[in-house]
């Protein structure tokens, strides 16, 4: 979200992140980037995303993430609490996460009833009126 804010480009992001990495991240880093460039490849962002997190993320680990997305309710939790939970865990469900309609229909369907029945009253198109 920040690079969004800051206006980053994908070039630009995959250049930082890449600057940013230390020891064993790096080597792999360096590698991968020199042998995307030796076949030609071009680095994007979303496939650096990617492959970092196939490399450096265990696969239970993700299908834990993504199981307790899937199970994730605001319950007890205040509507900032859940939002951060919400998006912390979005990562681990790409299936949602590439679609906005459906990251904004899966954070109002688990929101507790009585603020889901607030919201819905409402009608909001975007999550800005959702918050508000």
């Amino acid at each position: 979200m920040l690079f969004e804010f800051l206006g980053f480009t994908d070039d630009c992001r995959v250049k930082l992140v890449g600057n940013q990495l230390r020891e064993v991240a790096k080597s792999w880093w360096l590698v991968t980037r020199e042998a995307k460039a030796h076949r030609g490849s071009v680095i994007t962002w979303k496939i650096s995303k990617v492959e970092f997190y196939q490399r450096f993320i265990p696969l239970a680990y993700r299908k834990d993430k993504s199981a307790e997305f899937a199970s994730l309710r605001q319950g007890q939790l205040n509507i900032d609490e859940y939002l951060a939970q919400f998006f912390t865990l979005l990562r681990f469900a790409p299936q949602v996460a590439k679609n906005d309609a459906a990251v904004f229909d899966q954070f109002i369907q688990r929101l507790n009833p009585e603020i889901r029945t607030l919201v819905n009253v409402k009608q909001p198109s975007n999550f800005a009126d959702t918050l508000n």
